[in-house]
Protein backbone atom coordinates (compact mmCIF):
# COMPACT_ATOMS: atom_id res chain seq x y z
CA UNK A 1 0.00 0.00 0.00
CA UNK A 2 0.65 3.35 -0.25
CA UNK A 3 -0.68 4.81 2.51
CA UNK A 4 1.02 5.60 5.96
CA UNK A 5 2.21 3.14 8.47
CA UNK A 6 3.05 3.55 12.16
CA UNK A 7 1.26 3.86 15.38
CA UNK A 8 -2.11 5.95 14.97
CA UNK A 9 -1.10 8.33 17.82
CA UNK A 10 2.02 9.62 15.87
CA UNK A 11 0.36 10.15 13.01
CA UNK A 12 -2.73 12.38 14.28
CA UNK A 13 0.60 14.27 16.66
CA UNK A 14 2.23 14.88 13.51
CA UNK A 15 -0.84 16.21 11.78
CA UNK A 16 -1.73 18.57 14.42
CA UNK A 17 1.21 19.84 16.14
CA UNK A 18 -0.90 22.48 18.21
CA UNK A 19 -3.65 20.63 19.97
CA UNK A 20 -4.21 23.39 22.34
CA UNK A 21 -8.20 24.73 20.26
CA UNK A 22 -8.96 20.55 20.08
CA UNK A 23 -10.98 18.25 22.07
CA UNK A 24 -9.50 14.34 22.06
CA UNK A 25 -11.43 11.11 22.37
CA UNK A 26 -9.62 8.05 22.27
CA UNK A 27 -10.70 4.62 22.49
CA UNK A 28 -8.74 1.33 22.46
CA UNK A 29 -6.00 -0.48 24.41
CA UNK A 30 -5.15 0.92 27.51
CA UNK A 31 -1.67 0.90 26.19
CA UNK A 32 -2.81 2.77 23.10
CA UNK A 33 -4.78 5.12 24.55
CA UNK A 34 -1.93 5.78 27.69
CA UNK A 35 0.11 6.73 24.59
CA UNK A 36 -1.87 8.62 22.82
CA UNK A 37 -2.48 10.89 26.20
CA UNK A 38 1.23 11.16 27.20
CA UNK A 39 2.39 12.14 23.21
CA UNK A 40 -0.87 15.18 22.98
CA UNK A 41 -0.53 16.33 26.61
CA UNK A 42 3.63 16.70 26.31
CA UNK A 43 4.27 17.40 22.70
CA UNK A 44 1.30 18.67 21.17
CA UNK A 45 -0.12 21.61 23.49
CA UNK A 46 -3.63 19.87 24.47
CA UNK A 47 -4.44 20.57 27.87
CA UNK A 48 -5.00 17.66 30.28
CA UNK A 49 -9.11 18.43 30.82
CA UNK A 50 -9.67 17.87 26.65
CA UNK A 51 -8.35 14.70 26.41
CA UNK A 52 -11.11 12.16 26.94
CA UNK A 53 -11.04 7.85 26.77
CA UNK A 54 -12.46 4.70 27.37
CA UNK A 55 -9.78 2.17 27.50
CA UNK A 56 -10.69 -1.81 26.49
CA UNK A 57 -9.31 -4.77 26.05
CA UNK A 58 -10.95 -7.62 24.39
CA UNK A 59 -11.69 -11.61 25.84
CA UNK A 60 -8.63 -12.44 24.10
CA UNK A 61 -6.64 -10.09 25.83
CA UNK A 62 -8.13 -10.45 29.59
CA UNK A 63 -7.95 -13.78 32.19
CA UNK A 64 -10.44 -16.44 31.31
CA UNK A 65 -13.70 -16.22 34.01
CA UNK A 66 -13.74 -19.75 36.04
CA UNK A 67 -16.82 -21.89 35.06
CA UNK A 68 -19.95 -21.22 36.85
CA UNK A 69 -19.27 -17.71 37.91
CA UNK A 70 -22.15 -15.32 37.88
CA UNK A 71 -20.38 -12.67 35.89
CA UNK A 72 -21.46 -12.18 32.13
CA UNK A 73 -19.54 -13.28 28.88
CA UNK A 74 -17.53 -10.37 27.66
CA UNK A 75 -17.99 -8.96 24.42
CA UNK A 76 -16.59 -11.10 21.44
CA UNK A 77 -16.02 -8.48 19.11
CA UNK A 78 -12.47 -7.54 18.36
CA UNK A 79 -10.59 -4.66 19.61
CA UNK A 80 -10.98 -1.54 17.47
CA UNK A 81 -8.97 1.49 17.91
CA UNK A 82 -10.57 5.53 17.17
CA UNK A 83 -9.07 8.77 17.69
CA UNK A 84 -11.02 11.76 17.25
CA UNK A 85 -10.20 15.73 17.00
CA UNK A 86 -12.75 17.81 17.69
CA UNK A 87 -12.44 21.74 17.36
Amino acid sequence: GTGRTGFLHETVAADYPDMSGYEVYACGNPLMVDAARHTFLRNNRLPAEHFFSDAFITRKESKPVASGSDQPDAPQEDATTATRMER
